[in-house]
């Protein structure tokens, strides 16, 4: 920046030339006393400003300095309405040209909507020793009233076919300036719409905020506004609101919800309150006053909340459940459609009342539930109560009816909110698991009084998770205490080692072929006795075919075992005295002699061949 001195020097120099030019005898604009102005760097920066700039523009020096004057969110328009582009505004002629650009009149929407015309005129300001531009300084004038005058006197000029009726413009003006006047007052978007010419004839800077738009650029957008902006199934509806205004009265208002697609993509909910202001000569609705307020709020709100009642039907549904919201100051209640799903009545079939369901209550329960419902309220807020209920059909429900109750200042119960979820199947499923779990109990109490009876010791081997379970006689014949622990890997280390092997193959045998385990092998007691075992046992799978666990019984055969070994060596030694044929010895059945050794057929003189074709009668 150059001294200040010189500054001030081109300054005074600037404005003395715009005040004669505002002068010129052949200006048909009077403006306002107050005159503006706004020193801008040669990069369009605001460095300084006056006071009158706040009133004329309504921007205070803090929302000035350090801006441009020619951002989007400020709008500029020419004296058609067209928005004023950066290349015309008078700041960027001055400063391309290197000249001054005098008595521009263009328009301004002020931050709360109101339009207000300047006549405006930028000078360049250049250092001293050189030609190089550093700043513009624009002057500016309220030139609103003459404007608008100006606009009258030329709708009252009959030559000119081009402009708008006198009446028309004045009740759109009058709107506009009662408009601009509530505009800093109301937060909604305030617009007049030209049903002619399908575009906005005014609109506040309000739509900056709710749309992401400045109004110059939804002056621009014209008839294409709704179809760029406009969610496509809310394009679709507007046609048949709008035909509406051809039968209106003037002051009835209409509203339409939509969607707008806001500036950063975004869509967005708005509400707009219409009604029709004026109509052509021929008849036909012309503008449209209106306010739009933002509701996407309220809207996802709405949406949050039916598809949370959606939601809540649909598991009231799933689970068989009537919700119900008994006031009892007004003895009314409220139910949702689980009384149709679940007990057959309609709503308009039923009362209200808490009376209308008590009186379908089972009479063998009705005192059992009021007196289960009046322990429940006299120990807290929360009940739960199983009971019969009559359906539409004359069938009864079982159902659980559980909820909380909501108390006044003074404890008392003014209200009750619960469910009654129908549980016939589960109360029907229950009744046969306590059938089948009491005929189990008898089943396992006669093979318990089988298994004593014979001696027969039970286990049970989760093959899944190797836990082993024996019971008491199992253990007994195992020589295992009561209070021992039992696992597969124990069990294997009591039985005789040379045994181990062929419990391994019997035990896979009867996983690979589902046939049953059966196998005889020795235990070695803590006292170092051997007993024999005869175990048997079955192999039980899941649905896959995997094998989950296996079950059988045990059996002390030591004492036959030990007859068996007698009779073996009893054998062993009669077998030898036949092999040595020192004496005779045949064995016989009731008619015929079956073996004998040679000893005895030398003795009754016949052959082997004899014997075997049996020749020998035991009479002989």
């Amino acid at each position: 920046m150059p001294d200040a001195e010189k500054f001030h020097n081109q300054l005074a120099n600037h404005k003395l030339l715009h005040r004669q030019v505002s002068k010129k005898p052949n200006s048909s604009l009077v403006a306002s006393k107050e005159e503006g102005m706004v020193l801008q760097l040669a990069d369009g920066t605001i460095q300084a400003c006056n006071t009158a700039s706040d009133r004329i523009l309504g921007l205070t020096p803090q929302q000035l300095v350090g801006q441009n004057l020619l951002d989007p969110k400020w709008q500029f328009i020419h004296e058609d309405g067209s928005p004023l582009l950066s290349e015309t505004h008078p700041a960027i002629v001055a400063q391309n040209t290197g000249k001054p650009c005098l008595n521009v009149v263009c328009g301004f929407y002020k931050p709360n909507g109101e339009l207000v015309w300047l006549l405006l005129s930028s000078q360049p300001l250049f250092q001293t020793e050189a030609s190089n531009l550093y700043a513009i300084v624009t002057t500016f004038s309220d030139v609103t009233a003459s404007k608008y005058a100006q606009f009258e006197d030329d709708c009252s000029c009959e030559q000119n076919t081009q402009q708008v009726d006198a009446d028309e413009f004045q009740a759109l003006w009058d709107s506009q300036r009662l408009f601009q006047q509530i505009a800093g007052t109301l937060p909604g978007i305030l617009y007049i719409y030209d049903l002619i010419e399908q575009r906005n004839a005014y609109v506040n800077y309000e739509i900056a905020q709710g749309w992401g738009y400045t109004p110059a650029e939804i002056q621009a957008m014209g008839k294409e506004l709704f179809v760029q902006l406009l969610h496509p199934e809310d394009l679709a509806r507007l046609p048949s609101y709008l035909e509406q205004f051809n039968s209106t009265h003037q002051g009835e208002v209409l509203s339409f919800e939509y969607r707008i697609r806001h500036a950063n993509g975004e869509w967005r909910w708005f509400c707009s309150y219409d009604t029709l202001h004026s109509r052509t000569a021929g008849g036909l609705p012309q503008y449209l006053l209106g306010i739009a307020f933002d509701i996407t709020e309220r809207r996802h709100i709405e949406i949050s909340l039916r598809q949370s009642n959606e939601r809540f039907e649909l598991a009231a549904a799933a689970v068989n459940c009537l919700i119900y919201d008994w006031e009892i100051g007004r003895n009314t209640v409220e139910r949702t459609q689980g009384l149709t799903q679940v007990f057959g009545y309609t709503q308009q079939e039923t009362e209200p009342t808490f009376q209308w369901w008590q009186e379908r209550i089972h009479p063998d329960d009705q005192q059992r539930v009021n007196d289960q419902f009046m322990a429940s309220m006299a120990n807290g807020n929360r009940y739960r109560i199983e009971y019969r209920v009559r359906h539409k059909d004359g069938r009864y429900l079982w159902v659980e009816d559980q909820g909380f109750a909501v108390r006044d200042a003074n404890g008392q119960v003014v209200r009750v909110v619960g469910a009654s979820t129908d549980i016939t199947e589960q109360q029907a499923a229950l009744w046969e698991r306590q059938k089948i779990e009491t005929n189990l109990r008898e089943s396992e109490e006669r093979i318990r009084l089988a298994t004593n009876a014979a001696e027969l010791g039970m286990w049970f081997w989760n093959i899944t998770t190797n836990e082993v379970i024996w019971t008491d006689k199992c253990r007994q014949l195992f020589g295992v205490s009561l209070e021992a622990e039992i696992s597969f890997e124990i069990f294997l280390n009591s039985v005789y080692a040379e045994d181990r092997q062929c419990i391994h193959e019997a035990i896979a045998r009867s996983l690979e072929e589902n046939v049953e385990c059966d196998i005889e092998y020795r235990t070695l007691w803590s006292d170092g006795s051997i007993h024999w075992i005869a175990a048997k046992g079955r192999v039980f799978y899941d649905a896959e075919g995997k094998p989950v666990r296996m079950m059988g019984t045990t059996q002390d055969i030591t004492q036959r075992k030990q007859v068996e070994n007698d009779l073996r060596q009893r054998e062993t030694q009669l077998r030898r005295l036949v092999d040595s044929n020192i004496i005779g010895i045949m064995f016989a059945t009731p008619d015929y002699i079956t073996e004998a050794n040679e000893a005895f057929l030398e003795m009754v003189g016949y052959t082997r061949e004899e014997l075997l074709a049996g020749k020998i009668r035991r009479q002989h």
